[in-house]
């Protein structure tokens, strides 16, 4: 079974393509997944984000495995130049690992491609939901509630309906924002606390038509 068929137990909205952005919302995150899958697991397997040809993207590790606090760091690649430095940084067991001779880097066009079909694997089917003044609505870089003026255009963008506990219900694409309301296309018939809009626009059809356009 591939993992695209797994059931999430617990998910939580980035809400963009890339950490670079967020580097202490995936750090923190990613260690509250962590600590919640723990007690009901032998063993627990992260699975970084591939950013690291970049000065930022190392810190950005560091950071992580030091919240994560993993028992043993295993670097996959098939370059030195690029695992080498991180791994000669960190503070933990590690383990050079060359790739696998069956795996293949994916151009920028077959990245966008699986996550427009990731879009539409969580989308299709949604219904309209109306997010009133009672559910916070926020940035997906900001902890705090934002008042929006009337005139910004957030139709199409990505967002994540948040439980109580901040903990991903679904995803949702914004419909459009009028009288202090927020009219979402999504696939979960409950209420968020929190609605997060993201840094990724979609067209009706679920296909990535810009993003970074918030900032």
């Amino acid at each position: 079974m591939g993992l695209q068929k797994a059931a999430a137990e617990v998910a939580f909205f980035i809400g963009d393509t890339s950490p670079s952005f967020i580097p202490d919302k995936v750090a923190a995150l990613a260690t509250r997944l962590k600590k919640r899958i723990t007690s009901s697991a032998d063993i627990v397997l992260v699975n970084t984000d591939g950013w690291l040809a970049e000065f930022n993207a190392i810190r950005h590790k560091q950071l992580l495995l030091e919240e994560i606090q993993p028992d043993l760091v295993i670097g996959l690649s098939r370059s030195d130049d690029i695992i080498d430095p991180l791994l000669d940084r960190v503070k933990f067991a590690s383990l050079k690992l060359p790739s696998s001779s069956f795996a293949r880097g994916r151009s920028k066009e077959e990245r966008k491609k699986a996550r427009e079909a990731g879009y539409r694997r969580f989308l299709q089917g949604s219904h309209k939901l109306v997010v009133s003044q009672e559910t916070r609505v926020r940035m997906f870089d900001r902890l705090e509630q934002i008042v929006f003026p009337e005139n910004r255009r957030f139709r199409g963008f990505v967002s994540g309906l948040l439980n109580q506990s901040e903990e991903l219900l679904s995803i949702g694409r914004i419909n459009q924002v009028e009288n202090g309301k927020v009219i979402v296309e999504t696939r979960t018939n409950e209420t968020p606390t929190v609605l997060e809009i993201g840094n990724i626009a979609l067209s009706s059809r679920y296909d990535e038509v810009g993003s970074g356009t918030l900032h």
